[in-house]
């Protein structure tokens, strides 16, 4: 697919597999990773949603504080507190945040 894609958590790897390309919002803004990326290691903000699509379609995390690292060879490793994937962007948004997701519907 062109990125190989690694997430990882105190509890053990949450995510591992190929995927083509991967948004998620860092400390200086969002970021969108595709194959052939430069290096870069950025910080993950609290409450971020990662998207990446799959040969089976787009998957959704929605993630606690931690680190992106890209590596020359389109190796992206993540390391955070918690990744808790979901079927929707709105479902991850509510994971770690429901009442702020709540007020934002009303």
């Amino acid at each position: 697919m062109g990125l190989h894609l690694q997430i990882l958590t105190p509890n053990g790897t949450a995510f591992k597999g190929d995927v083509s390309e991967l948004f998620v919002r860092c400390k200086g803004g969002p970021i969108g990773i595709f194959p052939g990326h430069t290096t870069f290691v950025g910080e993950i903000l609290e409450r971020s949603v990662l998207k990446t699509r799959t040969s089976e379609g787009q998957i959704y995390f929605a993630l606690t504080h931690g680190a992106i690292e890209v590596k020359p060879d389109d190796e992206v490793m993540i390391i955070v507190g918690e990744a808790k994937e979901a079927l929707s962007e709105e479902e991850a948004l509510s994971i770690f945040a429901p009442e702020e997701v709540e007020e934002e519907i009303k």
